[in-house]
Parts: C-alpha cells; structure tokens; sequence
C-alpha cells in the first residue's frame, strides 16, 4: 500500500496489537473520513505523515496507547468533524502545527492526560462549534 496517494477514506478500527500506520505514507489527500479507534497499541499517528486535507471528518477515539499526534503535522484542513475522544494517554496536540480549518465541529473529550490546547495555534477557522468535556488534567484553553 505505500504508493496509494488518494483514497476515499480510511478507517483502521479494533487492531488490538497494531503499534503504528506505516504502509499509509504515501496518502497525501482523503475524500472522505478517517476514523482511528480501539487500536490499543497505537502509540502515535506516524504513517499518515503525507496527508495535508481530509474532506470528511477525522475520529481518533479509544486508542489506550496514543500519545500523540505525530503523523498529522502536514494537515492543515478537515473538510467537516474533528473528534479527539478517550486517549487516555494523550499528552498533547502540538503535532497540528498546519491545521487552519475545521468545516465542523472540534470536539475534544475525555483525554485525562491533556493538559492544554498547544498545537492549536493556527487554527483560524472553526465553522460549527468547539466542545471541550472531561479532560481531567486540563488546566488551560490556552494554545500557546
């Protein structure tokens, strides 16, 4: 798979030993979503590396190893959605540096280990809504 450079869209769901998405690197654009969820060895987004604009939306909920969002560092435009949900172990997002538009909502839920919002910083455009719930050690909806 490492010359697949568009696709509709991916999802990599319930992969219980699955450690990261090398075989992905060459994907530089999703027509539609991409959903990363229950894969409970996944310690980082690294494989998703070319991916600049995702059309549809972006879910990465219950990946209990996830610490980070390296992998994502080219995006700069989700076309609709953007759900961070219940990464335990989630530290951080400053692996967002590009993204500039979310064409939904931005929701950011349940990742106990997220103490604040650097990596936003260049996030000017947020069509619908923002929601922010139950990050436990969130100290801060500061981004810088």
């Amino acid at each position: 798979m490492e010359s697949l450079s568009l696709c509709k869209g991916i999802s990599v769901k319930w992969n219980p030993k699955l450690q990261n998405l090398l075989g992905l690197q060459s994907i530089s654009h999703l027509e539609q979503n991409l959903s990363i969820a229950n894969n409970h060895s996944l310690k980082s987004l690294v494989g998703l590396d070319a991916v600049a604009q995702i059309e549809g939306g972006v879910s990465i909920a219950y990946n209990d190893s996830l610490l980070n969002l390296n992998g994502l560092n080219l995006l700069d435009r989700i076309g609709s959605y953007f759900n961070i949900e219940a990464n335990p172990k989630l530290t951080t997002l400053t692996n967002l540096p590009n993204l500039e538009s979310i064409g939904g909502y931005l929701w950011i839920i349940e990742n106990n280990k997220l103490e604040n919002l650097s990596g936003l910083e260049n996030l000017d455009t947020l069509y619908f809504g923002l929601e922010i719930d139950e990050n436990k050690n969130l100290t801060s909806l500061s981004i810088s």
